[in-house]
């Protein structure tokens, strides 16, 4: 019995650590009013609060948030939104997991690491990996409408009703919108005007001063020398070579006859 409860804990420790955390996310960078309702309460958010599973997070009339994820995924709302994390699982290890927030009203940009990451709203489901793109929420004619534009990667986006059969991929530069109870509309290239709106009503620079890293100190760079090493021998002074004359040794002079017929 003691061996099967031995090789049982053994097969445990083999299994990759899923994170089921509460805590998923930080937020790096605030403008405005932000508000996190948790447990039936209203936060004040602040730079380095946490971001738990379950929360809505809120921005006020020209605000922004921008919050970071144990798997590297970064999420900028834009004002006045509403967005809530649903549910978030990452694995350590593997370094792979599967986020899905729910977009309840406004604009969200999302920049997605190497995980399965979806975008909930209320007509739509956008689901991406190693992805960059916008998610919004409007009313057209009355009725209730999500778009997503990509900027990189791909984007699978289907009706959040699983009755309404029909997938449509976008790449980048492309978008499409899902109406309620309607397919998502085919891939369209995205008009400059509607990208540099959704780009300015998303945009946060930069992340609070405490959070970055100071810059490399460059040192100079050494001349790498051999040690000295002192030597106390005393070398004997020779004349220069040119006026030596060997030792022992008699000058002997030649001479040469010139015939006088030259």
């Amino acid at each position: 019995m003691r061996t099967i409860a031995v090789f049982f804990v053994a097969m445990l420790m083999l299994i990759p650590t899923i994170v089921y955390s509460d805590e998923v996310g930080t937020i790096v960078a605030i403008k405005g009013t932000v508000n996190i309702h948790r447990d039936n309460k209203s936060i004040f958010a602040q730079v380095k609060d946490s971001v738990l599973t379950d929360d809505i997070v809120e921005t006020k009339e020209e605000s922004r948030v921008k919050m970071l994820f144990s798997d590297d995924s970064i999420l900028t709302l834009a004002e006045n939104s509403r967005v809530s994390i649903k549910e978030y699982l990452y694995s350590e290890e593997s370094e792979q997991g599967k986020s899905i927030v729910n977009l309840i009203d406004g604009k969200l940009r999302s920049l997605v690491g190497n995980t399965e990451f979806e975008v909930h709203t209320p007509t739509m489901i956008a689901a991406a990996r190693g992805t960059y793109f916008i998610t919004w929420v409007e009313f057209e004619e009355g009725i209730p409408t999500s778009g997503a534009a990509v900027l990189e990667g791909l984007v699978d986006l289907y009706n959040i009703d699983p009755a309404i059969i029909g997938v449509v991929t976008l790449q980048p530069g492309t978008m499409s919108k899902t109406a309620q109870h309607r397919q998502p509309s085919q891939p369209a290239p995205t008009p400059p005007t509607l990208i540099k709106k959704l780009l300015y009503a998303t945009e946060l620079k930069g992340i609070p001063k405490m959070e970055r890293r100071p810059p490399p100190v460059k040192k100079p760079l050494q001349q790498i020398l051999p040690p000295i090493i002192k030597d106390d021998r005393k070398l004997p002074t020779t004349p220069p070579i040119d006026n030596q004359i060997p030792p022992n040794t008699t000058p002997v002079r030649i001479r040469i006859p010139i015939p006088e017929d030259l």
